[in-house]
């Protein structure tokens, strides 16, 4: 991570929200323009990478598909 970069987890709203309880009154464009003005950027979800190419990844399917035929076989999954 970009340790210069500013995040909020906050909504632009959620920023309004926080101030009102504390007896500022301010819009939400006024709000997003001063987090823009001063660098601040909405932190996101970010995704995990893949493990990919795991060794057993096949033996697994074909432990699944074992197990299967054992069951009695009802068409639907079973619970």
């Amino acid at each position: 991570m970009n340790s210069s970069i500013r995040w909020t987890y906050l909504k632009p709203r959620e920023v309004v929200s926080e101030l009102l309880k504390k007896g500022y009154s301010v819009s939400r464009n006024i709000v997003r323009y001063l987090l823009k003005k001063h660098e601040y950027v909405k932190r996101k979800a970010q995704r995990n990478i893949t493990m990919g190419g795991h060794p057993d990844r096949n033996a697994q399917f074909e432990n699944i598909t074992q197990v299967e035929a054992g069951l009695p076989g009802c068409g639907k999954p079973c619970y």
